[in-house]
């Protein structure tokens, strides 16, 4: 906007003030026709020459950057951060968006589901319930089955939804309300109020497989598509040279490497 229609619409709403008028009803002037913003040259450097570029290494951007290199484009993938992923690896938003019909049937794939396919047994989340479970009765469950069993899931703080289970987030963007019954604190303690119960839950399959002999429980595959579960420790930057938080750091790595 230049000088003199600033000033232009200025005079106009001090006008209207004057008169008391409602200023939320005003509008700036159309800006006149033949103008133009003179912008000094300059020169900026150019790092990359390619054919594609690919600005965002979140899902979409490496998916998009390694078709076209599939494809035989040459290709630039930018991305502000230090890590690929966008919010699914650095943010810890850990739903991948459904690639089937909900009934198991596969409708999307490509390179999503190839990532899918690299996950690790013990990232797929797997349903357990007591084996004496008097609604599935010893079959395998259904989506119905999922809304009318009460579910035991980690606890969260309320925000929304009713916990972090990837679950919950299925049912909520099919639009129904899962009956939780039990927070658990952690996925470790999920088995105990699952036993001995029509509860169900979610967890994570090697952890399942391990506690499944203790408690009596049948794991199964869920229904749809599996979620992903992902069980992070993080910190704040400002701690990294921490001295107690680099050796907490490292006595949890090597514990962990060792389950």
């Amino acid at each position: 906007m230049t000088g003199d229609s600033y000033h232009g619409a200025s005079d106009h709403s001090s006008a209207a003030r004057a008169q008391g008028e409602d200023l939320t009803r005003l509008t700036p002037p159309p800006a006149p026709a033949g103008r133009s913003v003179y912008e000094p040259p300059r020169e900026t450097p150019v790092h990359a020459v390619t054919d594609v570029l690919v600005v965002g290494g979140g899902p979409a951007g490496c998916a998009a950057a390694l078709a076209a290199r599939r494809l035989g484009a040459e290709v630039v993938l930018v991305e502000r951060y230090n890590h690929l992923g966008g919010l699914s690896t650095g943010g810890l938003v850990i739903w991948i968006d459904r690639m089937t019909d909900w009934s198991g049937q596969q409708v999307i794939t490509g390179i999503g589901s190839e990532l899918l396919e690299r996950l690790p047994a013990e990232a797929i989340a797997v349903c357990v319930a007591w084996r004496g479970n008097t609604v599935l009765d010893g079959k395998a469950p259904t989506l119905e089955d999922l809304e009318r069993l009460s579910w035991v899931v980690p606890y969260m703080p309320d925000r929304g939804q009713v916990s972090a289970a990837p679950v919950s987030q299925q049912f909520a963007m099919l639009g129904i309300q899962p009956r939780v019954a039990v927070r658990a604190e952690t996925y470790q303690s999920v088995a105990d109020f699952v036993a001995g119960t029509d509860r169900i839950a979610l967890m994570q399959e090697r952890l399942a497989d391990r506690v499944s002999e203790w408690f009596d429980l049948r794991v199964m595959e869920c229904p749809g598509t599996p979620q992903t579960i992902v069980e992070a420790l993080w910190w704040c930057e400002d701690h990294d040279d921490d001295p107690a938080h680099g050796w907490l750091r490292t006595a949890l790595a090597r514990v962990a490497a060792d389950l």
